[in-house]
């Protein structure tokens, strides 16, 4: 070989490929900026383009910071519309994705299980235009789910393929995590709402047994907050018994053998606690209502002896309710339970809902029902394609009953809210997908074991948890459709473990 070509090889293998590149760019471009602007908005600009990198080389790194945007995230004004952080990083992650399969000229192929009930139910979304009442109003709820759609496509695919590196002792594995992730933002919000609890900051309206008050985090309100913490409890509650359950059978509880061994088993038991107890200083009724029927499948579907406990847990639930129907529970919980039966009869029979008496203690109730007649009134004008995604709140002065002017922007009820603007036809698509949802879950339990099966257990405890307390409201808000994406991708790409 001459001095010539060898010296051509070795140039060649000296050359910078293009992460280099963009390291190089975002260095000269974090300096100037860092030079020009105020420090508070060059932070935030280096941040972003230090993320941005780092997602070009690897696109699973936007994952955590996902995490944490969707409850702490602000929202920013972008053309006459709110564009939430977790949207713009949700852009980032599949841009990020897609240039990085471009340049590696390579799209391997993933399953996808539940891309059609999905896609069906977008394009009743996109159907439901032709009568939709404001196409402005519609357009931010359809990119919502065109976002849940692509977010759910990309997940499937770093879910099937992503390496993970050996050396790392924890987390173990790339689902591993964006479990963690999910829990550490609950985490981080509860211990808010618990801070809001006891040193009671916050609206007076939401002062409760006179000395503690309704906690909301970041959400603003408590229902969404209870929503979006029943979103991650099930999740943290399977992994956790996974954990100890483990280190019980290898014998390795009290003396793990490794720093790594004992991480997770302090983590995961603290941050469940204090999710929990976020949950419950909510005093949301949808909230822990979900909250027992996802922890009842979570505890259900770790064992068939388990079941048992589940037909326990759901028997003392109903007596719960009754009990507190009747007022036999402590007054300040029976409160909470003083409507139930009301609700029905008012919504058998809309007559008492013209002429009752609305008080301080059944105003939430009331107003809660009238906006439900609103929507099923929506749904009389037009049967098969409503009135428009995301139109509800536009066609409620039209719909409304006498008495409430004030839209509360949904039904409070997903399924009258989903016929009302997109009629039986998106009706129909939706419930088709929970469906799917709930049936493909169930049936890759027999598949899967270990921190997978887990895994894939308190997915399913999530989601039931969302279609409990979307019964009573709409928590596909403030960006909690980005964990329903995850935990959905999570239900369809888990396998069995060794």
């Amino acid at each position: 070989m001459g001095m010539r070509e060898r010296r051509t090889r070795a140039l060649g293998r000296r050359m910078p490929t293009w992460p280099t590149f963009l390291w190089g760019g975002g260095a000269i471009v974090l300096a100037v900026l860092v030079a020009r602007l105020r420090l508070k908005l060059a932070v935030a600009v280096a941040g972003g383009i230090f993320l941005l990198v780092l997602a070009l080389v690897w696109p699973p790194i936007v994952l955590p910071v996902l995490a944490l945007a969707v409850p702490f995230g602000p929202a920013l004004p972008m053309g006459g519309f709110s564009v939430g952080t977790a949207d713009l990083l949700v852009g980032l992650l599949v841009g990020a994705w897609g240039v990085q399969n471009l340049v590696a000229q390579r799209f391997p192929r993933f399953r996808i299980p539940l891309l059609v009930p999905l896609t069906l139910y977008v394009g009743a979304l996109f159907l439901s235009l032709s009568t939709a009442w404001s196409l402005r109003a519609a357009l931010p709820e359809l990119v919502k789910w065109l976002e849940v759609l692509t977010l759910y496509v990309v997940m499937c695919s770093l879910l099937e393929y992503t390496r993970w590196p050996s050396w790392m002792p924890w987390p173990r594995s790339f689902t591993e995590l964006v479990v963690l992730s999910l829990i550490a933002a609950g985490f981080l919000e509860a211990l808010l709402g618990l801070a809001q609890f006891f040193l009671r900051v916050g609206p007076p309206q939401f002062i409760i047994l006179g000395r503690f008050l309704r906690a909301y985090g970041t959400f603003a309100q408590p229902n969404p907050y209870a929503g979006f913490l029943g979103l991650v409890l099930p999740l943290a509650v399977s992994v956790t018994l996974d954990e100890v359950s483990r280190h019980v059978r290898e014998g390795r509880l009290i003396w793990p053998q490794a720093l790594a061994d004992l991480v997770p088993l302090v983590v995961y038991p603290v941050a469940t606690g204090g999710i929990a107890l976020g949950l419950l200083a909510s005093w949301s009724r949808g909230g822990w209502l979900g909250m027992v029927a996802g922890l009842a499948v979570v505890v259900a579907l770790r064992s068939r002896r388990a079941a048992l406990v589940s037909a326990l847990l759901a028997f003392l639930l109903a007596a719960a309710v009754v009990l507190g129907v009747i007022g036999a529970l402590p007054p300040s919980i029976s409160q909470r339970f003083q409507g139930v039966q009301t609700s029905w009869t008012l919504f058998l029979r809309p007559v008492e809902l013209r002429s009752i008496e609305v008080t301080g203690e059944n105003f939430a109730l009331v107003e809660r029902m009238a906006h439900w007649w609103a929507a099923y009134a929506m749904w009389l004008d037009s049967p098969w394609t409503g009135v428009g995604v995301g139109n509800y709140p536009v066609a409620y002065e039209v719909f409304r009953m006498p008495g409430w002017k004030e839209p509360l922007g949904h039904a409070h009820n997903i399924l009258l809210n989903v016929m009302a603007e997109t009629g039986l036809v998106g009706l129909v698509t939706y419930v088709l997908l929970w469906g799917w949802v709930f049936f493909y879950g169930l049936w890759s339990l027999r598949r899967t074991r270990g921190f997978s099966r887990a895994v894939l257990v308190g997915a399913l405890g999530g989601l039931l948890h969302l279609t409990v307390h979307n019964l009573f409201d709409n928590l596909y808000v403030h960006g909690m459709y980005v964990y329903v994406a995850i935990l959905i991708s999570l239900v369809s790409t888990l396998k069995r473990e060794p």
